[in-house]
């Protein structure tokens, strides 16, 4: 299969009743709603639309960090260095 100026095309002979499969994926970095159209055709058929409709939406979350092992407070290493 290849790729240029915005068209896919296999490269090879699609026989009668296989299907060929291009899965798509896309990164973005706005929220909205956003819609993908896709036209297929070939040297013998008309042309077949479709459409597919995808929401992104702003994610809420929070990041934390977790450790382990804590890091103990500078009094508290005082300590431990005066008790040996």
């Amino acid at each position: 299969m290849g790729y240029s100026n915005n068209v896919w095309i296999l490269k090879r002979v699609l026989e009668s009743g296989e299907d060929v499969s291009i899965d798509v994926a896309f990164k973005t970095t706005r929220i909205g709603n956003f819609t993908n159209n896709v036209c297929v055709s070939s040297n013998i058929t008309e042309n077949k639309t479709t459409n597919n409709n995808t929401t992104v939406l702003k994610p809420d979350l929070e990041v934390k960090t977790i450790a382990l092992t804590p890091i103990p407070s500078l009094a508290h290493a005082f300590l431990r260095v005066g008790e040996s």
